[in-house]
């Protein structure tokens, strides 16, 4: 099928797929206490009008002893089976196909806290949380396979038309395909073709259940990454071996697992675009019989047509970009530009896997209505007058002056005039703020959506953005009745830089990394030597910078005083650090405190542990922040409110700046004055 454009059908088993662009299993985070609830269904109608031919809905979870945390869907809830209609009516009246995703997650278990009985194949422990589960009787074999089948079943009932069953990423059904996870010596473990049989049995059991043109997707891992899996090799014979058997009608080949290559099935901003292409072209090669899905970080529509084109699959599915922009295949296929674009950043996965309902900083709108104008603490009086004899004054917009170009103040810009204010926004000569400064470095660049998505909010809004910094005249000058300052918060020079000898080493501070320095630094010889960047502000611009002053070394250390480094950040995008410094050779200390800097050397100690790095040539060196507020006491003086945001308020991270900022937010409402 190479070749083909994004907007030629697809017909497979009498279902017609109206172009190739696919929405893939997403997690959102919406569901009411494991319920469908309507934000779920809006989310998914959304989608359907946006213009992509197939959606495959969130994981459904099929069986009790897979229960998932309340804000994931499960297919066995009561009160679910008269809301399955009203989810397909939503999609499928926009002549959009949908499959639902059944998965049983076996021994994983993304939220911890909470008793929790895994199931597997064999009782060999989970990587991620240490748990041995218990290994499936034949029996529940047996009644899970009927279970499957049932579910099917419902959904086909409801105007479905398809499912997808889901064996990858670590959870049941991909534990069986695994020799290292799957010890089994009877008709469910052993050789690869009685590994799979179990998937056979539930595709057997799904086609009797279901109406003849009902679809059956497969989600497979195909390469675990973990040793002692199967190989993308294993996986395809093991995959014509289900064709023979039980052929299933669409595939996607999927990467990583639950453990250290958990990070390979959503990649995220350290990974290159389209990391799973090559596996994905092999795979369709090896079994060309079944039309497949191509997924993961395809980051457009121009790579989307690409794919096609290079034969990695049939279709090709955009996750992430749908979620910033679901009218994106519409736009695409009219040949329109994107509204927005994906930062691959995953706070929208890691919302989700914290028990929160899902939250993307590019579109604030994900799963959500246009917010109504907020109730709050009145902060400017209503002064609106009616003098006898005379009109009525028409009352005069609130005007909101915020002070500062990151995250917090471009966001609480854009929002402020969106509900009608006028808005001056002091943003600086480079608005971004931190954000721009990491996303100079190459294995960041794409946190520059984080910027450039409040920035045309607000320029659709009618801000008036300032190229300059705020000075007490300048900003009083604005006549605000109401001041933001979100002017963020800086590291103080640590006292083992400030006693350094002259000449110690060529020493810098991380946030002085902009980009005239970065291009300095292309040109500049290789210095040898060792170079330490000493990460104490929890930013992951420490560690992209390691990686990329390593070909300039012979040796780079990261040295952090945490026990883990980047705590805030969750797990997965950890991991994808953890594979970005590996692939650079560059060393991680963690725990350990820098206490002293001579020429050369730099001395650290860890619990009673005191060692001296050599031949130090460079330090970049970073520390906790203290927030900038300098402007609140003019600004107290003269009586003017104002409201501290982000970093300014609390040195915090990226993600909690934007999980509290719609509260702070919806907290203040502005009258209209005379």
């Amino acid at each position: 099928m190479t070749g083909t454009g994004l907007r030629t059908p697809l017909t497979i088993r009498g279902s017609t797929l109206k172009n190739r662009l696919v929405f893939p299993p997403f997690v959102n985070g919406f569901a009411d206490g494991h319920r469908i609830s309507p934000t779920t269904v809006n989310w998914y109608r959304r989608l359907a009008r946006g213009g992509v031919g197939t959606v495959i809905t969130e994981a459904l979870f099929v069986h009790p002893s897979s229960e998932p945390q309340p804000n994931m869907i499960t297919a066995y809830h009561p009160d679910n089976r008269n809301r399955w209609a009203r989810l397909a009516a939503a999609v499928e009246d926009a002549d959009c196909r949908l499959i639902g995703q059944l998965v049983h997650a076996g021994r994983s278990r993304m939220l911890t806290g909470t008793r929790y009985q895994g199931l597997a194949p064999s009782a060999v422990a989970d990587p991620y949380s240490g748990h041995v589960p218990r290994a499936l009787t034949g029996a529940e074999i047996t009644e899970l396979v009927d279970t499957y089948a049932r579910t099917a079943a419902t959904l086909a009932a409801a105007g479905f038309s398809g499912v997808e069953i889901h064996a990858a990423h670590g959870h049941l059904l991909s534990l069986f395909l695994s020799p290292r996870w799957n010890r089994r010596d009877d008709a469910y473990g052993g050789d690869p073709e009685r590994r799979v049989r179990i998937i056979a049995d539930i595709v057997t059991a799904v086609r009797a259940s279901c109406p003849a043109g009902f679809l059956v997707s497969l989600a497979l891992t195909a390469e675990e990454g973990t040793g002692g899996g199967p190989t993308a090799d294993e996986a395809a014979a093991m995959f014509r071996h289900l064709t023979a058997t039980a052929p299933v009608d669409v595939v996607t080949y999927r990467a990583g697992t639950i453990g250290p290559t958990l990070a390979d099935h959503i990649p995220d901003l350290t990974y290159p675009p389209a990391p799973m292409l090559d596996m994905q072209r092999r795979m369709r090669a090896a079994n060309p019989g079944t039309p497949s899905i191509a997924v993961g970080r395809i980051t457009d529509g121009a790579a989307a047509a690409r794919v096609l084109d290079s034969g990695a699959g049939d279709l090709v599915a955009l996750g992430r970009p749908l979620v910033v922009d679901p009218g994106l295949p519409r736009r695409l296929l009219a040949g329109d530009l994107p509204l927005r674009r994906c930062a691959y950043c995953n706070i929208c996965w890691t919302e989700v896997q914290s028990g929160n309902p899902g939250r993307c900083p590019v579109a604030p709108d994900w799963g959500r209505r246009p917010p109504e104008e907020p109730a709050g603490q009145r902060v400017t009086e209503d002064r609106t007058a009616t003098v006898r004899g005379t009109p009525p004054r028409r009352p005069r917009r609130p005007r909101v002056t915020v002070v500062g170009g990151g995250a917090a103040g471009l966001t609480a810009a854009a929002a402020f005039a969106e509900r009608g204010h006028q808005v001056t926004h002091f943003a600086g000569a480079t608005p971004g703020g931190r954000l721009a400064r990491q996303s100079l470095l190459p294995a960041l660049r794409e946190l520059t959506a984080l910027v450039d998505a409040p920035r045309l909010r607000g320029r659709a809004a009618g801000v008036r953005h300032l190229a300059r910094r705020a000075e007490p005249p300048s900003l009083l000058a604005t006549a605000p009745d109401l001041v933001v300052l979100a002017t963020g918060a800086t590291g103080p020079v640590p006292d083992y830089v400030r006693s350094a000898p002259t000449g110690a080493a060529e020493i810098t501070a991380l946030r002085a990394w902009d980009a005239d320095r970065l291009r300095t630094l292309r040109r500049s010889p290789a210095p040898g030597g060792t170079a330490v960047v000493v990460a104490d502000d929890d930013d992951p611009a420490a560690y992209a910078l390691a990686c990329l002053l390593a070909p300039l070394h012979r040796r780079t250390v990261v040295l952090t005083t945490a026990a883990e480094p980047l705590p805030h950040l969750s797990w997965i995008y950890r991991r994808g650090l953890d594979r970005m410094l590996r692939r650079a050779g560059v060393h991680h200390r963690t725990d350990r405190v820098p206490i002293a800097l001579r020429p050369g050397e730099l001395e650290i100690t860890g619990g009673a542990a005191t060692e001296t790095l050599t031949d130090v040539t460079r330090l970049v060196w970073s520390s906790p922040r203290v927030p900038g507020t300098t402007l609140t006491g003019p600004l107290q003086d003269a009586g003017v409110p104002h409201l501290l945001l982000g970093d300014a308020a609390r040195p915090t991270t990226l993600p909690d700046i934007l999980r509290e900022l719609p509260g702070a937010l919806r907290a203040v409402h502005l009258a209209p004055t005379s």
